[in-house]
């Protein structure tokens, strides 16, 4: 079904409802499973937004969080050719990737760069194996493979390490070439012509009353992002990073900024309960 034939209310009742989802989920790895996790890692900025209420299902759980390991992992960058490749064996030679409704070649960024970043969050020679990756949906995995190889790099990364991920299915492709990572998928939905589905449940005046402050390319889906106080992911073409400006700018010049941050919480807060009451 495509989205446009979804109105603007059924889509924020899908949201909702993968939140109470993605809050059972969780309640089930840590209670009915028993599961432990020493890492939560969290890409991007709906992986961050997941983290954080993935942190307050722990604590409504009265169960210790580990470690948020926030990395705001580029996928792609524009290809200094200008051209296609010749072949898609060529393409994947260069690691290309093919998208023809682009009209420029993409390649997978080199994420090394946040080495540094990585390194400012973790103390001590500390190794993970027991890795909880939350997102809102998942297709090709690249992100949390990309995240794992920066974690190997770092020298942070267990021998056969268990990946558990929680995210919205969308035909979860895993080519891995590790065949020592362990991996355990809990899928709290597929809503597959609707992305970023679980960033709808703010309402559609408030996202237009925020936006108004920020700049036109502002993508909108990040707006629940700076209704948790939490960063926003930019790239300028060498380096992506998380950044606080657009929270700043939104205390600064709009007076409800604060009320609604508490509103939304709430809100959230809601949702969580709803969906520890789940069977």
């Amino acid at each position: 079904m495509n989205k446009k034939t979804y109105s603007k209310a059924k889509i924020k009742q899908l949201a909702e409802e993968n939140i109470r989802f993605f809050t059972s989920d969780i309640k089930r790895l840590l209670v009915i499973e028993n599961m432990n996790f020493d890492l939560i890692l969290a890409c991007g900025n709906t992986g961050i937004y997941l983290a954080e209420l993935t942190k307050w299902i722990f604590n409504e759980l009265k169960i210790k969080h580990p470690l948020v390991l926030k990395l705001p992992i580029q996928r792609f960058c524009k290809s200094e050719a200008q051209k296609w490749p010749d072949s898609k064996m060529e393409a994947k030679r260069l690691r290309y990737q093919i998208n023809p409704a682009k009209n420029f070649p993409l390649v997978i960024f080199d994420n090394s760069v946040l080495l540094p970043e990585l390194k400012k969050q973790i103390f001590g020679q500390k190794k993970y194996k027991n890795i909880l990756f939350v997102d809102d949906e998942i297709h090709s995995t690249l992100t949390i493979r990309l995240a794992l190889d920066l974690l190997q790099k770092s020298g942070h990364l267990s021998n056969q390490p268990n990946v558990t991920i929680v995210a919205e299915n969308h035909n979860l492709i895993w080519p891995y070439h590790n065949p020592d990572v362990f991996l355990h998928f809990l899928p709290f939905g597929i809503h597959k012509q609707l992305n970023n589905l679980i960033s709808n449940a703010v309402s559609s005046d408030f996202i237009g009353s925020v936006l108004q402050y920020l700049p036109e390319d502002f993508n909108k889906k990040s707006v629940v992002n700076l209704l948790l106080d939490l960063p926003v992911k930019v790239f300028n073409g060498k380096k992506p990073n998380f950044t606080k400006q657009f929270n700043l700018k939104l205390r600064k010049e709009m007076t409800e900024y604060d009320v609604q941050k508490k509103e939304h919480k709430k809100y959230l807060m809601k949702l969580i309960h709803e969906g520890l009451a789940q069977k």
